[in-house]
């Protein structure tokens, strides 16, 4: 009987150690901005129920494989030039960078794997940051971005310019 428990376990890391390397990038990102920025991330009390709940309400969305990291007394947040990931490969791409000095950078980097797009957005303020990634088909994402899109458009209708 251990024999066959032993191998089921040893198949089992083997099959999935693949996909948590794949996965690999997030845990980095996460770390690098630990690192770089002195940050302590927040731990969240049932996070996994958390995710497994919010896994299953935005399927219909097309949103999958989503997480977030809040950081919290971030001690030094290098807000004097755009927030930017020195540790992602090549194959992601900016997206998005908005930067207001002294006062917060948003980064959103995007990379095509197969028929989704791994999306990593980061926003850093003086004392805190939030890093989100997820998972989209490109036609959901579109939709979502043309969503948007259509309530800016409607906000600045309805608001008239900024004075």
């Amino acid at each position: 009987m251990k024999p066959i428990l032993l191998a089921v376990l040893l198949a089992s890391t083997l099959l999935a150690s693949p996909a948590r390397a794949a996965e690999r990038w997030f845990a980095d990102a996460v770390h690098e901005l630990e690192t770089t920025m002195g940050a302590e991330r927040l731990k969240i009390p049932l996070w996994g129920l958390i995710r497994f709940v919010g896994g299953i309400a935005t399927r219909p969305v097309g949103a999958a494989d989503w997480d977030v990291a809040i950081f919290e007394h971030v001690r030094h947040p290098k807000l004097d030039r755009p927030f930017a990931w020195q540790g992602l490969g090549p194959e992601w791409k900016p997206m998005v960078r908005v930067h207001s000095p002294g006062r917060e950078s948003v980064a959103v980097y995007v990379k095509q794997e197969g028929s989704w797009y791994r999306v990593l957005v980061a926003t850093v303020e003086r004392h805190e940051a939030v890093v989100v990634k997820f998972s989209m088909k490109p036609d959901r994402l579109a939709m979502w971005v043309n969503t948007v899109r259509d309530w800016t458009d409607n906000e600045d209708r309805n608001h008239g310019p900024a004075d």
